[in-house]
């Protein structure tokens, strides 16, 4: 899925129905981002002194327009000036400008990865029991990588008793099939101690 998509099916179901008036560039500014004047095929009779039109991500403050020649101040209320060519859609004062839907997005992705309380990754690991070991590195992985553990399971070889769960995490992860969470952490052991006193990182 890409932006554009995203930007579309945003302002569809915040719109619910409305129709902003529309026109099309018909000539692009010149220079490409610095250019202050379009030339619009002439559909939208809104377009006059003072409103804002947007152009693909773009918001541009009308100066003036001479019949479908539109002067404008680019980069307007903190869009960014960008390449447009004919056919372009031209929004007239767009109630749901696109540079504003995707700073959104990205601010929600932003708290989606913040550290502590964002999106996070499940990764496992395995090692063979040893009795004379209290300790075991979780061979393969870094403490930068490390944040909790989620669950620890052991097989108890040539007993008739299902694997026993000996420790759970304090977070919970979006998938129960996996049996470690890792995120940045300094910890980078699990202390095991014996049957029935339980597990420590």
């Amino acid at each position: 899925m890409t932006a554009q998509v995203w930007i579309d099916s945003t302002r569809d179901m915040l719109l619910s129905g409305y129709v902003e008036e529309l026109d099309l560039v018909t000539t692009a500014p010149t220079p490409a981002t610095t250019g202050t004047t379009l030339v619009v095929q002439g559909i939208a009779s809104s377009i006059v002194k003072g409103v804002v039109i947007e152009v693909n991500a773009e918001l541009m403050y009308v100066i003036s327009i001479t019949s479908t020649t539109v002067s404008v101040m680019r980069g307007y209320a903190g869009s960014t000036a960008a390449t447009h060519t004919a056919g372009d859609i031209v929004r007239v004062s767009p109630k749901f400008p696109a540079h504003r839907i995707v700073s959104s997005i990205n601010d929600d992705l932003a708290d989606l990865s913040a550290p502590g309380h964002g999106l996070f990754q499940m990764k496992t690991t395995s090692f063979t029991y040893n009795g004379g070991v209290d300790g075991y590195n979780l061979a393969g992985l870094t403490s930068a990588e490390i944040d909790s553990i989620y669950s620890v399971t052991y097989a108890d070889i040539g007993s008739e008793q299902p694997p026993t769960l000996l420790a759970t995490s304090f977070v919970s992860p979006p998938s129960s099939q996996l049996i470690a969470s890792f995120l940045p952490s300094t910890t980078t052991s699990l202390i095991c101690l014996p049957q029935g006193r339980g597990c420590s990182k």
